[in-house]
């Protein structure tokens, strides 16, 4: 797996564009790249979060660096990672004090029912060395997360607040969902009731998961999220409030 991206003037209409911008590489994702978030970087440019996996060790967060957003260089070493789990689904926000917070989706390396998914986060100063924070974020739990919870996606809400989206996948059958959670300093969460997103519909029969959301110019939100319909097939949809 690759990382493309795609341009649009009115977030409704999307061109690909050529080539790829990141693609597998040694020694920590020869594999496959996949589920970046961009940043602003403060002296410029940006920096690209992404999940990379080799064959012979669990997923881990990594990062690339850009002047453009075309053109991205990997950084060396590993952001988030370790031997015992598998990480990634990873979304920065700076916070209050320009460090940077990765959220991610954490879950055992080898796959145990009786292990939880948890959504947890790490801590920087420089972007680049991460300590994982001792709180809790979001565990699974519940019917529609008997599968996992994963892919955050965390906002600043206007009175300062946080607002985080992330999937919720159940078992027997495997459907997926869009729920969220709300904290105060974005550390200690609660979920919200209710489904956000749901299932259901042309082209999204079985899971909607990876959400995203931007701002758009009349003050709403647009919603992007990652759908799959019964034949297999998977797209990138959208949706707004």
């Amino acid at each position: 797996a690759v990382i493309k991206s795609a341009i649009s003037s009115d977030a409704v209409h999307w061109d690909k564009e050529p080539g790829n911008r990141l693609e597998p590489f040694s020694p920590d994702a020869t594999l496959r790249v996949l589920c970046p978030d961009v940043i602003p970087h403060p002296d410029g440019g940006y920096r690209m979060y992404f999940e990379g996996s080799c064959l012979d060790q669990p997923s881990r967060v990594m990062s690339a660096r850009s002047n453009d957003g075309l053109h991205w260089t990997p950084e060396p070493g590993v952001r988030i990672g370790d031997d015992v789990y598998a990480y990634g689904s990873p979304r920065g926000v700076y916070d209050d004090e320009s460090r940077t917070r990765l959220y991610v989706h954490r879950a055992p390396y080898a796959r145990h029912a009786d292990i939880q998914r948890r959504i947890v986060s790490g801590i920087s100063n420089d972007g680049v060395n991460f300590t994982i924070e001792s709180h809790t974020g979001i565990v699974q739990e519940g019917e529609l997360e008997s599968l996992t919870v994963y892919a955050p996606e965390v906002i600043r809400l206007p009175n300062g607040n946080y607002r985080m989206y992330y999937a919720g996948w159940c078992n027997e059958p495997i459907h997926g969902r869009i729920l969220s959670a709300t904290s105060f300093d974005g550390i200690d969460w609660k979920k919200d009731p209710g489904i956000c997103l749901d299932y259901g519909g042309d082209y999204q029969e079985v899971k909607v998961s990876e959400p995203c959301v931007i701002e758009l110019d009349d003050g709403s939100s647009r919603l992007f999220y990652e759908a799959n319909d019964t034949t297999g097939r998977w797209r990138v949809m959208s949706a707004t409030n």
